[in-house]
């Protein structure tokens, strides 16, 4: 491109008038970069400073594997493989769980110390006239550098999900736009050193590599040097395979596998390691999905919706029709699961309930990706208040080891 055509394309683009010297490229040879270890918050499976990208079908349980992280890492206790943990807070950027009901009391069960974990929760935009609360998004990233400016020893942020804190302007499926929201996120990482662990679900699609499964662009996974995928084993629906997928700054580790259980419900981690490949789980899923058709997915997606109790009738329904399962299927699930069903009192809806002895496996529940609330241009965004949460109880973790290693409580 000659100067002239160069400085034309700038014109049209940006509305100023400039020559091409004003333009130099930056070169670093690399005898001048100073070669240095990769440095790890998880060794092996998250790495510090960068940016890890956790993904798995809704209702597996990603929320409880970051409640139990937060748990060691505010602690200082090793992870499950046995790998050192380096005590410190944690950030969860969260909305699809509720802070009263569902983290705090899951932070308590695996013990975690409730002054090291804080939540981000919005902005606030000041304007002359009035002060407007707002959802916090990506691209706030001053935002987030005043936040993390206030917790100085983070060792961990928890995005989760992405989807909802892309931006209502950002489009998921945008390599270009993903990139762009990630880039700041990446580097404000690599500047303080802290690692960043984003929540992602997975298509419902067939794909025969586990990575090409998560929901939206390949740029969240390309952005990140570590992709754990959360999985159910295909043998055992109660258990749970955490498989490493991309990682290039790292030989191929194994898989940690557990189960969820108890009252209230933790993660029991095996002290088997796990051989298979998350390539190799996913084929071994595809086969049965396709041996035994739908009925089976939606019947296990409906005991994970009634997992913690009755839930009303149009409520499943409403979760139904955002998975793709019709009532007529939901209504088969029910009968198949020999689920209750009793109606409210004084006119109330109707609710199910998994039968009383029905043993019930825990997970989260993630919902639907929700819509962002835009900010207007005039306004100076500032940060909320970060809210720490008040001292915690210590879990109960008696139980009976079973073959495979994993301590499984009774209901």
């Amino acid at each position: 491109m000659t100067d002239k055509n160069y400085t034309a394309k700038i014109d049209r683009d940006n509305g100023l008038t400039v020559t091409s010297n004003e333009y130099e490229p930056i070169v670093k040879c690399m005898a001048d970069i100073k070669a240095r270890q990769v440095s790890w918050l998880w060794e092996n499976r998250i790495p510090a400073g960068r940016i890890t990208l956790l993904a798995g079908t809704p209702g597996l349980g990603k929320s409880f594997i970051t409640c139990d992280l937060a748990s060691r890492i505010t602690n200082g206790t090793p992870f499950p493989d046995g790998a050192e943990c380096v005590q410190g807070s944690v950030m969860l950027i969260a909305c699809e769980d509720d802070p009263a009901d569902t983290i705090r009391p899951r932070l308590d069960a695996n013990g975690a110390d409730p002054t090291k974990v804080h939540l981000l929760e919005g902005v606030i935009l000041k304007s002359k006239t009035k002060d407007k609360e707002s959802m916090f998004t990506l691209s706030d990233v001053e935002i987030l550098e005043k936040a993390l400016a206030r917790i100085p020893d983070c060792k961990l942020i928890v995005i989760d999900p992405i989807g909802s804190y892309l931006g209502g302007g950002t489009k998921a499926n945008s390599d270009n736009e993903v990139r762009a929201v990630l880039a700041p996120i990446a580097k404000i990482a690599a500047e303080t050193g802290v690692a960043v662990l984003i929540v992602a679900h997975t298509r419902k699609a067939e794909a025969t590599h586990a990575d090409d499964m998560v929901m939206g662009s390949r740029a969240f996974t390309g952005i990140a040097r570590s992709v754990l995928h959360l999985m159910e084993d295909p043998d055992d629906c109660d258990r749970r395979l955490l498989l490493p997928g991309k990682c290039n700054i790292t030989s191929r580790q194994n898989g940690l596998s557990f189960a969820i259980a108890g009252h209230p419900a933790t993660i029991h981690w095996s002290d088997q390691p796990e051989d298979r490949t998350a390539n190799e789980v996913l084929a071994s899923l595809s086969g049965k999905r396709k041996a035994g058709g739908k009925n089976e997915e939606v019947e296990n997606w409906l005991k994970h919706q009634l997992r913690d109790g009755p839930k009303a009738q149009n409520k499943i329904f409403e979760a139904a029709k955002s998975e793709g399962f019709s009532t007529k299927a939901i209504y088969k699930a029910r009968k198949a699961i020999k689920a209750d069903s009793k109606a409210g009192e004084f006119g109330g809806p109707w609710a199910w309930s998994l039968p009383s002895r029905s043993p019930v496996s825990a997970a989260t529940t993630d919902t639907a990706e929700t819509a962002n609330t835009a900010k207007t241009d005039n306004t100076e965004a500032t940060v909320l208040p970060v809210s720490s949460v008040l001292p915690a109880s210590e879990p109960a973790r008696d139980g009976v080891k079973t073959e495979d290693g994993i301590v499984k409580e009774s209901f």
